[in-house]
């Protein structure tokens, strides 16, 4: 005859009622508004903190049940083939801040950053604003940096680049139309909402915030200047780093066969020009500048 083991009917009975109390707890949880409110973007978490605060429900068995109801979903996406020396990626980020020597007073710079997307090639520097007077600068900059110009420039919609963002037909304002033409390149700004339109730049950006800002996340910089000169030496070190997904080519070395295909450099740089809308006043005058 086998002994009676008493152990083994209390843990059969835990495992039975633990398995109970789990299904009872699911059941008076309403999981198409779970799966509703994921969708409007509330995350899982979110919501078993806000249904299960007072239950003994764990994490990982309120995510297992939705699941189990709601499969994910793969994301499908089309991969962008991107030609040598045919465009150049731009957009900004939240920069690193500097300080003022005398005062102590720290003034907020803005990351702009220009990517080659074919070879990678990260360009850019701190600015103080995402206005005109700063961005068009910054991109001739990366410009005589390269050596030329592409034929095409992607934008993200920022008001210096893009009057009104449209998924079909933007409207580019005047200024970016004559800095383009006097450069000669077309204007493609990016869709509203779509980040991997401009997956290269956005990757540039990020590697950026990862290495660089974190590189200096020490150090005090007492100007725009200094700055830049410390990012401008961790960009050539960057450039010239071998890349694990091009075979262990760096970036410098993908691009030189991208240089020889840009556009020449105009001889001067662009002059902006202020475009406003003025009223016309009774007296046939119209009022620029007070």
């Amino acid at each position: 005859m086998r002994a009676y083991d008493s152990s083994t009917d209390e843990e059969s009975t835990g495992s039975v009622s633990e398995i109970k109390s789990s299904t009872d707890s699911d059941s008076k949880i309403n999981w198409n508004e779970v799966h509703l409110n994921f969708n409007r973007g509330v995350p899982i978490k979110t919501q078993w903190q806000e249904l299960c605060f007072n239950r003994d429900v764990s994490y990982s068995s309120f995510y297992h049940q939705y699941r189990r109801r709601y499969k994910p979903q793969p994301v499908v996406t089309m991969r962008l083939v991107h030609n040598p020396g045919e465009k150049i990626f731009f957009d900004f980020a939240d920069g690193i801040s500097f300080t003022n020597r005398t005062n102590g007073e720290k003034t907020k710079t803005q990351l702009f950053v220009g990517v080659m997307p074919f070879s990678g090639l990260t360009k850019g520097e701190f600015l103080l604003d995402q206005k005109q007077l700063s961005m068009l600068p910054a991109v001739e900059n990366i410009f005589h940096q390269i050596g030329g110009v592409p034929r095409y420039a992607v934008f993200d919609n920022l008001k210096s680049a893009v009057n009104k963002a449209h998924i079909y037909d933007p409207d580019t304002n005047q200024s970016m139309i004559e800095f383009a033409n006097h450069w000669g390149f077309a204007v493609l700004p990016a869709r509203p909402y779509k980040p991997r339109d401009k997956a290269a730049v956005e990757a540039g950006i990020g590697v950026i915030q990862i290495q660089f800002f974190q590189e200096v996340r020490d150090s005090t910089f007492y100007s725009l200047g200094e700055l830049n000169n410390r990012f401008k030496e961790f960009l050539e070190k960057l450039n010239q780093s071998l890349m694990k997904d091009h075979g262990g080519v760096s970036r410098i070395d993908r691009f030189s066969s991208e240089r020889s295909i840009l556009q020449t450099l105009m001889v001067t740089n662009f002059e902006l020009s202020a475009w406003k809308t003025c009223k016309v006043h009774p007296d046939c005058h119209v009022q620029v500048e007070n």
